[in-house]
């Protein structure tokens, strides 16, 4: 077994910027469920567990998806339910 393998992180960091013009993907904060939030975008191979990090016009805002349901059409088009972690980096 290769030793990069034995380090690597089992879950991807991506990355989005609300100063995007259009932006790419859509967040929502959830009612009654505090730092919960919904987000809808495209991309593949985001899965449960994962870290979605939201460049705001002056810090990144780090969260970690919880759920993730793709739509049929387009098949890359998802929305999942997040969690706000913090306000750092990885």
């Amino acid at each position: 077994m290769p030793i990069f393998k034995l380090f690597q992180c089992p879950y991807k960091i991506h990355r989005y910027t609300v100063c995007d013009s259009p932006p790419n993907f859509v967040i929502n904060v959830m009612e009654n469920r505090t730092n919960y939030y919904s987000m809808t975008a495209q991309g593949s191979h985001i899965r449960p567990g994962d870290y979605n990090e939201i460049m705001q016009p002056d810090q990144w805002v780090t969260y970690q998806v919880d759920t993730i349901e793709y739509y049929s059409a387009p098949s890359d088009m998802w929305i999942a339910v997040l969690h706000r972690l913090s306000n750092a980096l990885f």
